[in-house]
């Protein structure tokens, strides 16, 4: 497991940094929280930002945003940023052309199936969209993704 999750770190490196960079940690595996960063290079004055309601061979409606906790937004200086969640699975940060945003979140994860998450002392297990924001009209974006193991 340490040689996939050391590729996973070493290859994020190399992209480009105009993606989309998702961080995930799991420092207290017993809370069955995963924590997630997700670095933005923005110029948009407004980020929108989505959960994914579908897991593909799984479409019946998911309410992967009822596990999210303690959003917030930041600027590159860690000053925050306003957003406001604008429905069940979209949330607005204002950027103020900020060159990159940052943010963080939590997510619940106590359910073990493949179309959800689960992380406990014995193992973690996520799927990217019941886990990750995409951001509209970005989707065919590459991503860099770092997990940073407990």
């Amino acid at each position: 497991m340490t040689e996939v999750v050391n590729a996973v770190a070493q290859t994020s490196a190399v992209f480009p940094g105009g993606m989309l960079r998702y961080e995930v940690a799991m420092p207290d595996p017993a809370s069955h929280l995963f924590e997630i960063t997700l670095h933005c290079q923005e110029a948009a004055p407004t980020l929108d930002l989505k959960l994914p309601v579908w897991t593909p061979g799984s479409y019946l409606v998911r309410e992967y945003a009822k596990h999210l906790q303690d959003f917030a937004a930041t600027d590159e200086h860690d000053q925050p940023l306003s957003w406001r969640k604008v429905s069940k699975n979209r949330w607005q940060v204002q950027t103020t052309n900020s060159d990159q945003v940052i943010i963080r979140y939590r997510m619940f994860a106590h359910e073990l199936t493949v179309r959800t998450n689960h992380l406990d002392a014995s193992h973690g297990y996520f799927n990217p969209g019941a886990m990750f924001f995409y951001v509209p009209d970005r989707e065919d974006q590459a991503i860099a993704l770092t997990i940073h193991p407990p």
